[in-house]
Parts: C-alpha cells; sequence; structure tokens
C-alpha cells in the first residue's frame, strides 16, 4: 500500500497596509432579538446620537491605555464640540477585520486568475485583530465627520441619516497564512488590493453602486 505524503504547512505571519483611496462611512449594526418587541414609546435619536451609534470603538486598556474613558465620553457627548474634545483624548476607531478579507475574496472570485472557489480561498489568509469585541482593526484617522444622506423607501418621504465618515484613513494589520500553500504573500496581498479597488468595504461601498471605502495596499 503506498504511503500517503501529506503537505508540510509553513504558518507565517506578515504586517500589511492598506490606505484609503475614498472617505470611509461606517455603521456599527446592532443586532436585535426577534422575539423582543420594538420600543413604540422611544423617542428617535438626534443626529448626534444617530451619528455616534454608528462608530465602532477600540476599548483595550492594556494596547491602548486611557481608550476606555476617552471612549465613553465621547460616546456621551451632548454636542459635537464635546465629541470632538473626546475625540483628542486617545479615542480608538475600528472596523471588523472580516469586511476587508471579504472584499478581497469576493474581488478575487471575480476577477483575477487561478484563484480557487470563495470557499476554499478563505482558508489561504487570515487577518488579525485587535483582540476586542465586534472583531476590529484600528482605523488610523482622526475623529470622523458627521455626515448627512437624503434616504427614501419606496413612495414613502424622504428622511435623514447620519453617518460617521473617516477621512484620510489607513489600517494596519496582521496577516497570517501557510507559506506553503499555492497562494504567496505577494498573490494574497494582490487579492486584498484588488478587493479595495472593486468592492470597498463600509457604507456606500463600490460593491453596492457607491464610490466610497474604496483602498489599496501599501507595499
Amino acid at each position: 500500500m503506498a504511503a500517503t505524503v501529506s503537505r508540510v504547512h509553513d504558518i507565517k505571519t506578515a504586517r500589511a497596509k492598506i490606505v484609503g483611496d475614498s472617505p470611509l462611512i461606517t455603521h456599527r449594526y446592532v443586532n436585535r432579538r426577534k422575539d423582543v418587541p420594538v420600543d413604540v414609546s422611544m423617542k428617535e435619536p438626534t443626529p448626534l446620537e444617530e451619528f455616534i451609534s454608528g462608530i465602532y470603538w477600540i476599548t483595550d486598556e492594556i494596547k491602548f491605555p486611557g481608550s476606555t474613558q476617552a471612549a465613553a465620553g465621547a460616546r456621551n457627548a451632548k454636542t459635537l464640540d464635546e465629541f470632538l474634545l473626546a475625540c483628542s483624548k486617545g479615542v480608538r476607531f475600528g472596523i471588523p477585520a472580516v469586511v476587508i478579507k471579504t472584499a478581497a475574496i469576493d474581488a478575487a472570485a471575480k476577477i483575477l486568475k487561478n484563484v480557487p472557489t470563495k470557499v476554499s480561498a478563505r482558508s489561504l489568509f487570515f487577518i488579525r485583530d485587535e483582540g476586542v469585541p465586534d472583531g476590529l482593526v484600528e482605523i488610523k484617522a482622526g475623529a470622523p465627520a458627521m455626515r448627512e444622506d437624503l434616504l427614501r423607501i419606496g413612495d414613502g418621504a424622504p428622511f435623514s441619516r447620519y453617518r460617521p465618515m473617516f477621512t484620510p484613513w489607513s489600517c494596519e494589520f496582521d496577516i497570517t497564512y501557510d507559506a506553503g500553500s499555492e497562494k504567496t504573500l505577494e498573490e494574497i496581498l494582490k487579492m486584498i488590493n484588488c478587493g479595495g479597488a472593486t468592492q470597498g468595504i463600509g457604507e456606500w461601498r463600490k460593491a453596492r453602486g457607491g464610490t466610497y471605502g474604496a483602498f489599496h495596499v501599501e507595499y
């Protein structure tokens, strides 16, 4: 009986940086249990409250001392000036690492040659987050601007939505990959770069018909 030769895995880690080519708009979605009724007596959030609710916060006292207190001050701000002042005291913002990987895989499957299926492509690399809730990587940027968009659902009346918008922005993160696989680090970075150019991340990204959240890999 012939012996089976197992492929040797060579797990390595590399640092990567993406740089925004268009503003990044975030919207932190909060899950609500379906069996919990909506409290119709709750008032609509103010523009500032809605804007603040769209932010992903990184609070880690070991990596970023003071970030928890700073984030609390920004979350509870009553005016935009109070928010900006709190942000100047060490607030850290984030974006889920998974959205960067999803952009890369979706783009590679549609555009690049010799790329495996989405299912197998997911195992090619892993983007390490900061080890905080929501699996975030840090957005390197100043305080976000409050963006107002006029929306309409069906034939209903138009209404405004307020979202945080970062510009300029960048992210740095570690990529774990198998150097013994069929894809090199350069090819993985090409996938991520392609994801930034054609898919984007965040609200109104390219994959959803928008122009925001585009980025490139800084080699």
